[in-house]
């Protein structure tokens, strides 16, 4: 397949500028069996021919011998950011794109026109990664430890500068997770949870520590609490997302159900693997014990999951459903949440949430 390669092919235009000659050859690899993935890589590789030959940037002396292929992996896969230079001119090279291929009748540059178009949020938000460097200092005013210090909390420095290392990490993995998700995919929905559990775990394990005393144990957690939470409303202000993905969500609820003293209660058992919280869980069962139908379930299980309440994809979760004592069996895969949702599903599981006091 012709494509199949796509996302690499910016070598050939490493010593000819393509703005240069006829525009088709930039488009040229498009058809209408590509996905937005694959259209998205084509953007990206005549994005970085744009910054090379319009902008110089590549041929710093720092660089080497530079190109827009070198250049173009610099910008998905580099991971010293803060050594090279801002990229965010994505969205100006968007509108230059537009100006010059609104006018072509090809069926190529009607595709890219419309992918544009369609995709100018996604733009305006990696441009906005790109400006911060992905640092999330540049994005937040105080650090956690920053944030901690004004508290004057009897807790050891060592414990908060551990603390304050492992949300640095934290951090950093969500905005690249975020910068990749969009990069490569354009889509925020396929941003992974699984890739910010192992760090998130490390920030849980220090605020657990069995050395430390119940009152400090419970400063440590609330204040934890309040300072991710801001993060996360930062981050997703700055970077103007108005419908936050669902992988965001996933980690706000499994935080919080793993700090017990900040929420001052115990927690029942539930299959943690699955759900994100015990009010998630509570939520699922109260409901499901009630459902026969499989396209009921399935849009319970994609709204829940969308909401962050469950963390596993289609196949580890009717493995799980499977193994309960439910209605009915889930032998093929769910129903996608636009074939399953209605108005009326959508306002009485937000009814029974409210009733039993689930955050939506």
């Amino acid at each position: 397949m012709k494509n199949e390669n796509i996302e690499y092919e910016s070598n050939r235009f490493d010593t000819i500028n393509p703005f240069l000659i006829s525009g088709i050859y930039r488009i040229e690899d498009l058809d209408l069996t590509l996905t937005d993935a694959q259209i998205m890589a084509v953007f990206v590789r005549n994005f970085s021919c744009y910054l090379y030959y319009h902008y110089d940037i590549g041929h710093a002396p720092y660089d080497g011998d530079g190109s827009p292929s070198i250049l173009l992996h610099k910008i998905k896969f580099g991971k010293n950011y803060n050594k090279f230079f801002s990229y965010n001119k994505l969205e100006e090279f968007a509108e230059a794109e537009l100006f010059q291929f609104t006018i072509e009748k090809l069926p190529e540059a009607m595709l890219y026109v419309h992918f544009i178009k369609t995709h100018k949020a996604c733009f305006k938000t990696i441009d906005r990664l790109f400006a911060s460097n992905l640092h999330f200092e540049n994005i937040m005013d105080s650090s956690y430890r920053g944030y901690i210090q004004t508290l004057n909390l009897s807790v050891h420095n060592l414990e908060i500068i551990e603390i304050d290392e492992a949300f640095n990490l934290l951090a950093s993995i969500i905005l690249k997770e975020v910068y990749s998700s969009l990069l490569f995919e354009s889509d925020f929905n396929l941003c992974n949870f699984q890739a910010t559990k192992e760090a998130l775990d490390t920030v849980i394990f220090h605020l657990n520590n069995r050395l430390l005393f119940e009152d400090q144990k419970r400063q440590l957690q609330v204040s934890a609490l309040l300072w991710f939470a801001q993060f996360i409303d930062t981050l997703c202000f700055e970077l103007k997302i108005e419908e936050p993905p669902a992988f965001v969500h996933q980690i706000k609820n499994y935080f919080s159900s793993k700090l017990p003293l900040a929420g001052l209660q115990d927690t029942p058992d539930y299959p943690q693997v699955i759900f994100a919280s015990y009010q998630g869980y509570h939520l699922f069962d109260t409901l499901a014990k009630g459902l026969s139908t499989k396209v009921v379930i399935s849009f319970l299980y994609r709204f829940l999951y969308e909401k962050g309440h469950i963390l596993v994809k289609d196949t580890p979760f009717r493995a799980w459903y499977n193994a309960q004592d439910y209605a009915i069996q889930l032998t093929t895969a769910t129903e996608t949440l636009k074939n399953s949702k209605s108005v009326d599903r959508e306002q009485f599981v937000v009814i029974v949430a409210d009733l039993l006091g689930v955050e939506m």
